[in-house]
């Protein structure tokens, strides 16, 4: 079958694309529309080195997917290994980028496009040719004089000239496979996506693994474009970048969303966290989050929406104050911190099956019986400018009659366990943890102020981290999930000694970076994650 070929061609492919790599330009942007709106490009020469793919062969994986392959194709697992020993065979040119993009056109009429360069395309039809025979089906390529194409099934096109190689693959039409495909491969120079500025830019900065859309592509979706236009009217004149780097102990992705100049999106987030937050956590946690934005500008941002009066109104009548009063009342900044969890049984309602000796039967009966629960132990703070409101806004809820009240804080009871709420002179808080009210008054002695939590808090507008050391959690919280799923050991074993920790910041306005750091930062840190994941493959194996 003819689906076997792309099979084939799928796995050896992949690992082509490890040996290709990155220039200023790419002789595939003549195959690349001006107007496509979303492109995957992969730096893949840079993975090889940093991976040390030359020494692939050392690893489980690899060894264990020849096998495989092997298994069902012994001519194509030799076409593997030889091509490991020379991917110059194949006829792609592996000093030159790869794509991945989508091509719109039309209701009916969506594909997505991998393209890889040549060097010899007479090369590569050899090599596709040895490939095509592993399957048992003949070689028929059509000569369209500028390229020629192969078909396979009508599902896929592969379709190639002297600089190029593409593969088609249709998202909701067939029928005009053979159409996109001399579109593609005859595009004028100034309809190629060499003369798009907004993407030249973006592809001057690429790292390893870089991503472009443009936004007007959401409101091309009829299911997506009235959420779109309630989200920013500048929607369609958006651009998002994202890059993802591999560094010594690091995965590093970096995101920019360049937004119009009279867009209302990007003012939000130009706040300054109040420091004075900091000083009621203490110096520890297991995940954080912190933010700074504007109360203004979101206010006027949710304004523009013309569903946003209605609400507004509602609001009033319900609570007395409208959603303008309240975020008029808040300063701008809010604080999660999640630093620990605490078990113990309390009383819950289950059911059990109860013998009727009058009826005779077994009936389910509503029961007492005593469960572990698990809470977590934290806080949120929002910092405000008006401590009236929220207090007549805390009254509404103590006059429900479920809440007690204290000095300077509320609290609740809850499945066995205790909260807090309330307000002080400078911010509002909810807290799972009777350490934090106990410091409501001076805060505690050694709190984040100083820490490099605090640091990344004050200088970004969004801050969040999330502790990936599973050993340093309370060994209950697992407990449970790793006696009952066979599998969760070896998951659990390889998170906890393959990664540090997660970190997410704004580095901008409309820019934010986030983070992944791995244990070993002696060396790359995708060789190092190949080492884990190889690591785990023995143990599954």
């Amino acid at each position: 079958m003819r689906k076997n070929i792309l099979l084939s061609l799928i796995a050896l492919i992949s690992i082509t694309l490890i040996f290709n790599s990155c220039k200023k330009s790419s002789s595939t942007f003549t195959v690349i529309p001006k107007d496509t709106k979303a492109i995957l490009v992969m730096d893949l020469s840079s993975l090889l080195k940093k991976s040390d793919f030359i020494n692939m062969k050392d690893y489980s994986f690899y060894n264990f997917m020849i096998e495989e392959v092997e298994n069902e194709d012994k001519d194509l697992a030799v076409l593997i290994e030889d091509f490991f020993k020379d991917p110059t065979q194949s006829g792609i040119n592996v000093f030159d980028d790869s794509f991945v993009y989508y091509v719109d056109e039309g209701e009916d009429e969506k594909f997505v496009v991998w393209t890889l360069p040549l060097k010899k395309s007479g090369k590569f039809e050899e090599w596709l040719k040895k490939i095509i025979e592993t399957t048992d089906e003949d070689f028929d390529v059509e000569d369209k004089g500028k390229y020629k194409l192969f078909n396979i099934e009508d599902e896929v096109i592969i379709t190639w000239n002297k600089s190029s190689v593409l593969f088609v693959i249709p998202i909701e039409q067939e029928d005009n496979l053979e159409d996109i495909s001399e579109y593609l491969m005859t595009l004028e120079k100034e309809n190629q996506i060499s003369e798009n500025a907004d993407f030249k830019d973006f592809y001057s900065s690429k790292k390893d693994v870089s991503f472009w859309l443009d936004y007007s592509i959401i409101s091309d979706i009829d299911e997506y474009s009235y959420y779109a236009d309630q989200i920013d009217k500048n929607l369609s004149d958006m651009k998002l970048s994202v890059f993802i780097e591999f560094l010594d102990g690091e995965i590093r992705m970096s995101s920019l969303i360049d937004v119009p100049e009279d867009s209302k999106l990007a003012e939000i987030y130009d706040g300054k966290f109040n420091e004075d937050l900091l000083k009621y956590s203490p110096d520890k946690s297991l995940a954080l989050i912190s933010f700074a934005f504007s109360p203004e500008a979101l206010k006027n941002y949710l304004t523009e929406n013309p569903s946003f009066s209605g609400v507004n109104d509602m609001v009033e009548q319900q609570i007395g104050y409208s959603v303008e009063d309240i975020l008029d009342a808040f300063g701008g900044s809010l604080m999660l911190n999640l630093y620990d969890f605490e078990s113990k049984e309390v009383e819950a309602t289950d059911w059990d099956l109860v013998y009727d000796e009058e009826l005779g039967t077994y009936e389910y009966e509503e029961v007492i019986v005593m469960k572990n629960k698990i809470n977590p132990l934290g806080f949120i703070t929002f910092d405000i400018k008006d401590k009236d409101l929220f207090n007549t806004l805390i009254n509404i809820v103590v006059e429900t009659g479920s809440v007690e009240e204290h000095d300077n804080y509320y609290s609740f009871e809850s499945q066995g366990f205790e909260y807090y709420f309330g307000v002080t002179d400078n911010f509002l808080f909810v807290a799972t943890d009777k350490e934090f009210v106990d410091n409501l008054d001076n805060g505690f002695s050694s709190n984040l102020t100083n820490t490099d939590f605090g640091k990344n808090i004050k200088d970004n507008s969004y801050y969040l981290y999330a502790n990936m050391n599973l050993n340093e959690y309370p060994e209950f919280l697992f407990e449970e999930m790793l006696e009952n799923e066979p599998d969760a050991q070896l998951a659990f074993d390889f998170v906890n000694e393959t990664f540090d920790y997660i970190e997410m910041k704004s580095s901008g306005k409309m820019q934010g970076q986030i983070s992944i750091y791995l244990k070993d930062d002696s060396e790359n840190s995708l060789k190092a994650l190949l080492k884990s994941i190889d690591k785990l493959t023995q143990e599954v194996l």
